[in-house]
């Protein structure tokens, strides 16, 4: 799923005409395939599986049962012993990148 073409112009805060906040598709869309990139690592497999600001995502693009459901998500993966995770500063951008390492 590629960002349209105007995707700066409705930022994190802007408000939708019913009072919910603006949802990204894309980041959710990365949100959401992060998961199936840690089911289908295969042992001894490194990869990004998103890049940009977790947390702060997370909370932007999912109301807070959602987010709090994804976050419990998440600790069952860092909580297994067969996943290490890593993160890079970017360069010249805000942001990370989050690496996932299967053993």
């Amino acid at each position: 799923m590629t960002r349209p073409n105007n995707w700066m112009d409705e930022s994190y805060m802007n408000i939708k005409e019913d009072n919910r906040p603006y949802m990204d598709p894309y980041l959710k869309d990365m949100i959401n395939k992060s998961f199936v990139i840690f089911e289908r690592l295969q042992r001894g497999q490194k990869k990004v599986y998103f890049t940009g600001n977790w947390q702060k995502d997370v909370m932007s693009c999912f109301p807070g049962r959602q987010s709090n459901k994804i976050f419990k998500k998440m600790r069952t993966y860092l909580d297994n012993k067969d996943f290490s995770f890593t993160q890079r500063k970017l360069e010249n951008l805000d942001g990370y990148e989050y690496i996932v390492h299967r053993r």
